[in-house]
């Protein structure tokens, strides 16, 4: 098979709070093919206006999008929809499948939970030209203690697995290059 190039960007907008139009602006700018988004807001916050900042994301980029909820709550407005807070994906070529893998997690809505499965590490696949190219996207823990990042990074490559298919990883690692869990 012919080599295809692909322009790759990780990006964590941190909920968009410079603004949805400064984050589209550089997505736009860096010409990618295939974006990993971290942080994303869908109908979340007043801190994001409630908007699906994915969906705006990709309507202001031109891309594709799925986006995998880390966090969901019932919405107090039975008639609104419910809060969610994850990851995504955005690609310039058409996205044929996605999975929300559960991962290992700490909360951030719990602070006395402990380390538990919970969704949100995206899995998606896009067609380059006629060959299938496998991307995941995620969110790792932040905290300074390196073990549920050792957790998530084993629960990550029982998906990623062996596959013989491009495979793309991106995301917030939240740890250097020389940290345990790499």
């Amino acid at each position: 098979a012919k080599e295809q190039p692909l322009r790759v960007m990780s990006y964590n907008i941190q909920y968009g709070h410079e603004g949805l139009d400064s984050v589209a602006e550089v997505i736009r700018n860096e010409h990618p093919d295939v974006v990993g988004l971290q942080e994303v807001d869908v109908h979340w916050d007043a801190r994001s206006n409630f908007v699906n900042q994915a969906e705006l994301l990709s309507k202001g980029t031109g891309m594709e999008y799925r986006f995998a909820r880390i966090y969901q709550i019932p919405n107090a407005d039975p008639l609104k929809p419910p809060r969610e807070f994850g990851v995504a994906v955005l690609s310039r070529y058409p996205i044929v499948s996605f999975t929300n893998h559960v991962i290992t997690r700490l909360s951030t809505q719990d602070s006395s939970a402990g380390p538990a499965p919970l969704p949100g590490f995206l899995g998606a696949a896009i067609d380059v030209h006629g060959t299938e190219v496998r991307v995941f996207n995620v969110h790792l823990d932040y905290r300074s203690d390196p073990s549920v990042r050792i957790r998530q990074v084993a629960d990550m490559l029982g998906y990623i697995g062996d596959s013989k298919a491009p495979t793309l990883l991106t995301g917030d690692m939240n740890s250097s290059p020389d940290a345990p869990e790499r």
